[in-house]
């Protein structure tokens, strides 16, 4: 029969291993389904993003707040592959920087749903499709980078007002067609 000692012990270790379990950072699951199917949507492995919880383990390029991810800075990873629809369900997201990448497909329409967005830089990448007009309306939109993906300017209209975006005309960003034959 155990004294009462050794219950004070064991309930003592019990309530320090259910505090810590608090502490510890654990990603919004949203978010991190999200992020997990972005990793896997890429042909090159990130290789520090194991497990399932982006926030507590630390994963490359993820900047979290609590439980919640507010950057995914990608920049010059060599990323091949396609931007899933699903990263625009990470409600907090300020940063996308995914830049200087091989990214190819087209920028998904559900990226207008990232309202605290502040910065969106996808140039220097393979991007293709018509370019989605519902990012012109991002409230804190203050950067967008969409120069260098020669197949979406061919598809793009011109947008010459994007809220206080600096990208005034996304079309001057694109390379200039070559002129005529003779």
């Amino acid at each position: 029969r155990k004294s009462s000692s050794e219950h004070f012990i064991a309930l003592t270790v019990l309530s320090r291993i259910v505090l810590l379990s608090c502490i510890t950072a654990s990603t919004d699951p949203g978010d991190a389904d999200a992020l997990t199917e972005f990793g896997q949507s890429m042909e090159v492995a990130l290789g520090s993003w194991t497990g399932t919880d982006p926030c507590g383990t630390s994963w490359e390029g993820v900047v979290c707040e609590g439980s919640r991810v507010t950057s995914l800075e990608l920049s010059n990873r060599k990323l091949g592959g396609t931007i899933p629809h699903s990263i625009g369900s990470v409600s907090m997201l300020r940063l996308l920087l995914l830049n200087n990448n091989n990214l190819r497909g087209s920028i998904p329409s559900s990226l207008a749903q990232l309202t605290r967005l502040r910065m969106l830089w996808l140039q220097h990448n393979q991007l293709t499709g018509p370019f989605p007009m519902a990012l012109k309306d991002l409230p804190l939109l203050s950067t967008l980078a969409v120069h260098h993906n020669p197949a979406l300017c061919n598809n793009q209209p011109e947008v010459h007002v994007v809220n206080n975006t600096q990208a005034t005309n996304l079309n001057a960003a694109c390379p200039a067609p070559p002129p005529p034959s003779p």
